[in-house]
């Protein structure tokens, strides 16, 4: 009868994710015998029966999926989460789970976590099938950008963020390398993934959200190759991320990666794969974003070079990038901005050891290059006065 079609409905569904291509077959050719009992004649406006019947059932073929991905075993969590993959790619059209797309979502973030690798691989083929066969976004950008922003309350947790981060970029990946799709949405996911790195402290030392953070940028940069020549703000946006990737420790493995993702973004932006060229309309922006926490509370002083809070690192790293840019906005202002006054407030003589130490490193980066270094003789008798003699006098226990 009628009560029992969702779940006839739902077991043949499960069997067209099997491994086994000819269960696949044999599934696939009962679901359309048990659909063309249903519906007489000819297919109407090129929809097939089997397509009708799942639409039709839809709700209860949800409700069984959506209970089940909290099943005990793997199997039944894995097949839950295939299963409503099944329904979009036989209906090709992702917005027939709209209207329990947020129920979704909150279960393909629970596979995102889920410790058997099976079920992690079929919530994030899911995701990408949301992208693939979703004609708009939208819907699902509006359950994950706010989360990623922490404007939802208790979701800025890196558990929540990760996963938020990995539908992400499997949405971006299922919408295709063309880019249509994900033009509208370029500017508000690039300010989310920023806001990551610049207000979520605790996220900033957490080695999967940043690797996961990592391969989201390099998701956007394949999938919207023709969008940052015009948004200057998503360019800025993910080089503050590449920042922060650079500033992580290097047990995390991330330098190489982030390496990979300045130099794709330089070629697209300035087409000669030049970091220095692709930083330069950026710096200064940059510069501030990274020294927006030394305030007049810490007297403009970073007070430890380690602490996740700090973004001192986030600072050596700009200046690693490009210490010519470094030395081209040394001095701004008459000296009350640039990178001037944060290295000497940093080198006085009553600053903390540790820090004077890190930021002794910095100027002698920017000395060493050939680049840089030309442009500080100007600024040598100021360097000298304010910077390495007040470090020459020997005090216990410090520098």
């Amino acid at each position: 009868g009628d009560r029992l079609l969702p779940q006839l409905l739902y077991l043949l569904l499960m069997g067209m994710s099997d491994p086994c291509e000819k269960i696949r077959e044999e599934v696939s050719t009962a679901l359309k015998s048990v659909a063309g009992k249903i519906h007489d004649g000819e297919e109407e406006d090129g929809v097939p029966h089997a397509t009708k019947t799942v639409s039709t059932c839809l709700p209860d073929i949800l409700d069984l999926a959506l209970t089940k991905t909290g099943h005990w075993t793997a199997c039944h969590r894995r097949k839950s989460v295939q299963i409503l993959q099944s329904i979009m790619e036989l209906c090709a059209a992702a917005e027939l789970l709209l209207p329990r797309l947020a129920d979704i979502h909150a279960k393909l973030c629970l596979g995102c976590h889920d410790d058997n690798d099976d079920v992690f691989d079929a919530a994030v083929a899911c995701a990408e099938a949301l992208g693939r066969y979703g004609d708009d976004l939208s819907p699902s950008m509006k359950l994950i950008v706010p989360k990623l922003e922490g404007k939802e309350s208790g979701y800025d947790t890196p558990r929540h963020i990760y996963a938020n981060l990995v539908l992400l970029g499997s949405l971006v990946r299922g919408s295709g390398a063309e880019g249509e799709q994900m033009s509208c949405h370029v500017p508000p996911i690039c300010a989310a993934l920023k806001s990551i790195v610049v207000y979520n402290e605790t996220c900033r030392s957490d080695v999967s959200v940043m690797e996961t953070l990592l391969a989201v940028c390099q998701d956007m940069l394949h999938s919207s190759k023709t969008c940052f020549h015009i948004d200057a703000a998503s360019t800025l946006s993910l080089l503050r991320c590449a920042l922060q990737i650079q500033a992580c420790p290097s047990e995390f493995g991330l330098k190489e990666g982030n390496a990979e993702l300045l130099k794709g973004l330089s070629h697209l932006c300035c087409q000669e794969g030049d970091v220095t060229l692709l930083l330069r309309p950026h710096f200064s922006s940059l510069l501030a974003s990274v020294t927006q926490d030394l305030t007049q509370e810490n007297n403009f002083l970073w007070k430890t070079v380690d602490d996740d809070a700090s973004n001192f690192r986030a600072f050596e790293a700009l200046v690693s990038l490009s210490p010519r840019l470094a030395g081209e906005n040394f001095v701004i202002d008459d000296g009350h901005g640039g990178v001037s006054p944060i290295v000497e407030r940093h080198l006085a003589a009553d600053a903390i050891p540790a820090v004077v130490l890190a930021m002794l490193g910095v100027l002698e980066q920017m000395l060493s290059d050939p680049g840089c270094a030309p442009r500080l003789c100007s600024h040598a008798p100021r360097l000298v006065a304010r910077c390495i003699l007040p470090n020459l006098v020997w005090k216990a226990g410090a520098v």
